[in-house]
């Protein structure tokens, strides 16, 4: 009776990897730490002709739709990348005149001629407490062309020293919309002395532009929080644009002495949808229905003739598969388990 048994248990999960082999195979390689939230864009909204209202100090261009932060993702890129990355370099820390008249430093990394559309960009940076004329706030400028003075122009996402994260726009340069950010929609804490991860997210929908900002408060690039997106059709402070540069630059800039980006990265992705490995942790959460299904009551190998199974023999016999694999008998004449 207890090889009719074993056999009858094989063949029972023989069956269950079989039919679902696929699925099987999705859950063991997709095994990863689901996101918090829902990490990424979701449905992308088309900002109004003309982008809205600025919301700035000297007028403004594309402010659009803006929404907060929603989500938290552990992994190196939010949304599916494709290989393509534009090339960047760190150019260091470099002395800066200021347009109020004086100087004093600026680090910055510039990825020049980028042609790509949908993108992820992402800094490292290490924080120190010693900024100058050009302001404390980390940036990293999109659209625009190289920062030559008249050129034009820039939607920004922002994060200061005092750890306030947010959005500008620049254009013609040096305009920027003030405040920095123009408005917070969240702050991560004084960042001073700190390392810190900015990602600023940007794609092409229709007749405008998607952008989003997370940050790594820990430094480490892989544990990122979203805290706002817009969506926007032109963009600019005192003059604004609705046509990304064809020679865009995508800049990456801090005006404190001692700063550093500690490393640079333009990826293209694939924009909209689920996040990189959110949607992975979708077809997890699917094949974890799929088993819980497969550990309910089991009647097809029941014999007709006694109602019983084989696995669990005895008068209205049928066994159950609980979570942690154990296979249980249940008497359905008495309801025990």
């Amino acid at each position: 009776m207890a090889n009719i048994t074993n056999l009858a248990i094989y063949a029972v999960i023989g069956y269950f990897l079989l039919k679902n082999k696929d699925k099987v195979g999705q859950f063991l390689t997709g095994l990863v730490p689901l996101p918090i939230g829902g990490g990424g864009g979701g449905t992308t909204t088309t900002a109004p002709s003309g982008g809205g209202k600025g919301g700035t100090s000297k007028g403004g261009g594309g402010g659009g739709v803006v929404s907060g932060g929603g989500g938290s993702f552990t992994g190196t890129h939010i949304y599916k990348t494709t290989g393509k990355k534009c090339s960047c370099t760190n150019e260091g820390e470099k002395s800066l005149s200021c347009h109020s008249g004086g100087g004093g430093v600026t680090v910055r990394g510039n990825c020049n001629n980028c042609s790509l559309d949908n993108y992820e960009a992402t800094g490292i940076l290490q924080f120190t407490g010693k900024c100058g004329c050009g302001g404390d706030e980390a940036t990293i400028k999109h659209l625009g062309p190289s920062h030559s003075k008249g050129n034009c122009c820039w939607s920004i996402s922002t994060v200061t020293q005092a750890g306030n994260v947010g959005f500008n726009q620049e254009g013609p340069h040096p305009d920027t919309t003030k405040p920095k950010p123009e408005k917070t929609l969240g702050n991560v804490g004084s960042l001073v002395g700190k390392k810190v991860g900015i990602k600023s997210v940007i794609w092409k929908g229709g007749s405008g532009w998607h952008q989003e900002v997370w940050v790594d408060a820990s430094g480490s690039g892989s544990n990122w929080k979203k805290f706002g997106a817009k969506d926007f059709s032109s963009w600019g402070a005192t003059k604004t644009t609705s046509t990304k540069a064809p020679n865009q630059q995508v800049e990456f800039r801090n005006d404190c002495s001692g700063a550093k980006w500690l490393s640079l990265d333009v990826s293209e992705i694939v924009p909209g949808g689920a996040a990189a490995g959110y949607a992975r942790a979708i077809k997890v959460k699917a094949m974890r229905a799929s088993i819980k299904r497969a550990y309910t009551t089991f009647n097809t190998l029941s014999d007709s003739e006694h109602d019983e199974s084989p696995i669990c023999p005895g008068d209205g016999g049928e066994y159950v598969i609980a979570q942690n694999g154990q296979i249980m008998c249940k008497d359905t004449h008495h309801g025990d388990v």
